[in-house]
């Protein structure tokens, strides 16, 4: 799993491990994540 923090204000949402969405309670931003997009090596992309 990894951690995941909002894109906008950098508050830590989680740790994930697949694909999803969700929205900070801070800044109430709608963050998608990939998390097997962020762990595929560069060479397979």
């Amino acid at each position: 799993m990894l951690e995941i923090r909002c894109e906008h204000c950098g508050r830590l949402l989680g740790f994930f491990l697949g694909r999803a969405q969700i929205k900070c309670p801070r800044c109430k931003r709608i963050n998608t994540i990939d998390t097997e997009r962020q762990r595929a090596p560069v060479a397979a992309r």
